[in-house]
């Protein structure tokens, strides 16, 4: 019976968060950005999804919504954080931020097809940037791995919509991260760090069509049936099978100028 009480209390021990006490105050900060920010990537998409009936934004704003689960249970409920997402209603942000760029975004996705691809480029650009900065500052190897795991998503749904820009004839330049941590990525590699005096005129080199095959975050990422559009004799059909794990094209002009519309 001791035993039996022994046991029981090691397991509460083991299951209380062991680094909470130690989270700084940017790493705090940090997992409140994330949290909100993949609620931003998914209410965008599902409202895109609705204007244009293009599946690879329902695909993955089925993923951003596991990320944003990933962030809630992970991080937020593990170490015992206020959820800045109080009823999680779409296009409301406590971060007021956050507020004003979803209407940016949802704008100039409303406006054209082209404007949607190239909103969900921008939000994956945004995203890998801004996980880049936090995988950087922590040590903490819980939030290390729950970053890493969202960022290695966002690698895969930004060559998705690179295949859909193939496809629409979008021309995308870099807006956070440079060509040279896109291709890192994209190579399983190491991320190199954000470069924050980065000029503007580096990486702006076109980022060629890329069919590397890497893991997939969310399922037909890019298997797109556009419900308004006719669809082209030569579209996704053509691209290899890892496309649909959310690989694709990349067809972009790579501009590093960081910090733009940086939260």
């Amino acid at each position: 019976m001791k035993k039996a009480i022994v046991f029981i209390l090691l397991s509460l021990v083991i299951s209380i968060p062991l680094f909470a006490v130690n989270l700084s105050d940017e790493e705090i900060q940090g997992i409140i950005l994330m949290r909100e920010e993949e609620k931003l990537a998914r209410d965008v998409y599902l409202a895109l999804y609705e204007k244009w009936g293009i599946n690879s934004f329902y695909n993955i704003a089925q993923s951003e919504q596991k990320h944003f689960d990933s962030v809630g249970n992970e991080l937020i409920d593990y170490f015992n954080l206020d959820d800045p997402v109080k009823n999680d209603i779409p296009g409301v942000f406590s971060s007021e931020q956050l507020q004003n760029l979803y209407y940016e975004l949802l704008e100039k996705g409303l406006s054209s097809i082209q404007g949607a691809v190239e909103v969900g480029l921008t939000i994956e650009d945004l995203d890998i940037y801004d996980l880049q900065d936090l995988i950087d500052s922590t040590d903490n190897p819980t939030i290390e791995n729950v970053y890493k795991n969202l960022q290695s998503g966002s690698v895969n749904h930004m060559g998705a919509f690179f295949a859909q820009a193939e496809k629409y004839s979008v021309e995308y330049q870099f807006q956070f991260i440079s060509q040279e941590q896109y291709m890192a990525a994209v190579n399983g590699e190491k991320i190199p760090s954000n470069n924050k005096n980065m000029n503007e005129n580096q990486n702006r080199n076109t980022v060629q069509s890329q069919n590397q095959s890497q893991n997939g975050d969310c399922t037909d990422c890019d298997q797109d049936q556009n419900m308004n559009q006719n669809q082209n004799g030569n579209n996704d059909s053509n691209n290899n099978q890892g496309q649909d794990n959310g690989q694709g094209g990349s067809n972009g002009s790579g501009n590093g100028s960081s910090g733009k519309g940086k939260k």
